[in-house]
């Protein structure tokens, strides 16, 4: 690993270790805690995803119009309306989609921001209040997620080899992806024992689907950055970038964990 590599990584564990605490605190509390991490959340990815497609953030009519509507979802979401709020994210795509036409804009970039954010959110809510052991769940996702990132990062610097993907992510490679479905699997079995009626047999395995997952959420942002001819969506979190930067995995595991769970009767799959 070179010594830039490792200033990087340094960074993106101090950050971690500032950040991690403020996540599981929410998390843990639950409630309207939960959804305050969520709207500020949302707050600084729509201000960062409208400027990546060329707006002006919060402070143009589209940013604002985003920014609401994932509020008001995430607002829903907690008063249990689980329906109205992913409804609420279609039509903010479609409300997003026709006011960008109106400003003469790209109007794909502004209504995929919709989806791309208030589902997450609304997964991230949902997971933590309804799924069964939602506590357990929720944690058991964020750690499988964390662990898959770190571990690819890290095996990735130091291995090298094969590249993953060369026209979209020049710096990943196959042994990354492999360091982090292996970190996955290991953060999985290790969480294992947060409820008695969990298996690793069942955890591992899971864990390794989300891990997946989450390096797919990782090449599509780094398509959407490739896209607009940016190096990151902003310049928030040290040693990552912006928020986008370090949630773009959890972008699609989130609503892939909400969808396991939906499709195991609200358990989550592990948390029998």
């Amino acid at each position: 690993m070179t010594a830039a590599a490792r200033d990087t990584l340094t960074l993106r564990i101090l950050s971690t270790l500032i950040l991690a605490p403020i996540v599981i605190g929410a998390v843990v509390l639950g409630d309207w805690a939960l959804v305050a991490l969520g709207i500020a959340f949302a707050l600084a990815a729509v201000h960062e995803w409208d400027q990546l497609c060329g707006g002006k953030g919060l402070k143009g009519m589209i940013g604002q119009t985003h920014a609401a509507l994932v509020a008001i979802a995430a607002i829903v979401a907690e008063l249990s309306q689980w329906n109205t709020a992913v409804a609420l994210c279609a039509i903010g795509a479609l409300v997003l989609y026709l006011v960008a036409r109106m400003q003469g804009r790209v109007a794909l970039w502004p209504a995929a921001g919709a989806l791309y954010i208030g589902l997450p959110v609304v997964s991230f809510l949902w997971l933590r209040d309804q799924a069964t052991h939602g506590l357990s769940a929720l944690v058991w996702v964020l750690v499988v997620a964390w662990a898959s990132d770190i571990g690819a990062y890290v095996v990735g610097r130091t291995l090298g080899g094969p590249k993953l993907a060369p026209r979209i992510s020049p710096s990943k490679t196959w042994s990354g992806a492999m360091g982090g479905i292996v970190a996955a699997a290991a953060a999985g079995a290790a969480t294992s024992g947060l409820t008695h009626s969990t298996y690793v047999d069942d955890v591992v395995p899971v864990s390794i689907v989300l891990a997946v997952v989450a390096q797919l959420g990782d090449l599509a942002e780094s398509t959407l950055k490739r896209r607009f001819g940016v190096k990151n969506s902003g310049t928030l979190i040290p040693g990552h970038g912006g928020v986008l930067d370090r949630v773009d995995s959890l972008l699609f595991v989130l609503p892939a964990a909400a969808a396991i769970a939906l499709l195991n009767d609200g358990s989550a799959l592990v948390w029998r």
